[in-house]
């Protein structure tokens, strides 16, 4: 009876799951639908850059590849000790419309990449202040159409802060291992309806790639009014719709790719200061959430082999409906997403992955983040 009940609740959690992930898609717009606007106004696209050698040039190339015709990328330098300077300039090739800043020394109670992105926005232009400031992680590519279809979506809405969901990329075993399963927390639980709803008051933002009305920016404190923060998106897009501001999301999954972690160790690390920042307080929780990260992702595949040993064929048959529907839900999650389908039955080994982050990052003391630390 208990196999039973217990492969009943894994099969129930992977529907809801899977309506989550359609639910939020329903209620996403596509970046890639809308119509351009007329005259695209100038946009300012900074990216931070601390030791990113191995992401900078792509991430430049792709932007000054981009057709938008009024254009500035500019990267700020956070104190970076490899080659990341070396190869932005090189990827730029004397591009007019390229600039590089060092961030200088980090402030007492700043975060490194929110001081930079304030110093990228503070530091003046050549010409008048563009309208539009983006700001974008290193470890994101655009297409050639991006940006002009972002600013357009932004007009269209009338948003102060326009948003967008790439498509997450996944290489290498312990990505499609561990990182797919993140993925699928945040499509399925993002409230897409709400974020999109100006009269809710629920708020997030997709961190690698937020477009900024610069009246809008400047009027919630820019970066110096969340310069400590860890999710300093979250906390931005807060202060939008706290200032009663246009919060826009939208899916751009063909216009945008981004890879966040490329191994075991910098899943663990990346993901480390996120945990221990959305657990705070209730840090005592932890054993709990990750036993429920362990059920609800490993259960669907170990619960049906788990029951046919024992001889309790309705739990089997339960746990394999389960399983069933994990495997199909990952399908969903490529086609709606651009996620990875592959290997889906390495959900359990991502489930242990991901409990343990949970657990490391409240039992840690000092949180690290190339080199500095953020909690």
């Amino acid at each position: 009876m208990t196999l039973l009940v217990l492969s009943l609740l894994a099969l129930a959690g992977q529907l809801l799951s899977a309506l989550a992930v359609w639910w939020n898609h329903l209620h996403t717009p596509d970046v890639a639908l809308g119509a351009p606007v007329n005259e695209a106004p100038p946009l300012l696209v900074i990216v931070p850059a601390r030791n990113e050698e191995h992401n900078i040039a792509a991430c430049v190339a792709s932007l000054l590849a981009s057709d938008y015709p009024r254009l500035l990328v500019r990267v700020v330098d956070d104190g970076s000790t490899d080659r990341t300077v070396e190869r932005a300039r090189a990827a730029a090739a004397d591009d007019p419309r390229f600039d590089l800043l060092p961030a200088g020394d980090l402030p007492p109670g700043w975060l490194g990449k929110n001081h930079a992105l304030w110093v990228g926005a503070r530091a003046p232009s050549a010409t008048s202040e563009p309208p539009w400031v983006l700001f974008l992680d290193a470890d994101l590519r655009v297409a050639p159409t991006c940006l002009a279809r972002a600013v357009a979506a932004a007009e269209r809405t009338s948003a102060d802060l326009f948003t967008m969901m790439p498509r997450l990329e996944m290489v290498s075993f312990w990505e499609v291992a561990a990182q797919v399963l993140m993925a699928q927390l945040i499509v399925a639980w993002l409230p897409a309806k709400e974020l999109n709803d100006p009269r809710h008051r629920r708020a997030a933002a997709i961190g690698p790639f937020m477009l900024f009305r610069r009246t809008a920016y400047e009027r919630i404190g820019g970066h110096e009014a969340v310069h400590g923060e860890v999710v300093e998106d979250l906390r931005l897009a807060e202060r939008v719709k706290g200032a009663g501001l246009r919060l826009v999301y939208m899916r751009g999954i063909a216009e945008a790719t981004v890879r966040m972690y490329d191994s075991l160790p910098a899943i663990v690390r990346g993901w480390s200061k996120n945990f221990h920042v959305a657990l705070g307080r209730a840090r005592f929780t932890a054993p709990l959430v990750a036993a429920g990260l362990l059920f609800f992702f490993a259960g669907p595949w170990l619960l049906g082999p788990i029951a046919a040993a024992s001889g309790a064929w309705p739990a089997a048959m339960v746990g394999l409906a389960a399983a069933a529907v994990a495997a199909l839900g990952r399908i969903d999650l490529a086609s709606r997403y651009g996620i990875t389908a592959r290997a889906p039955w390495l959900a359990p080994l991502g489930a242990v992955v991901v409990a343990w982050i949970v657990l490391a990052s409240v039992l840690r003391r000092r949180i690290e983040w190339k080199g500095r630390p953020v909690a």
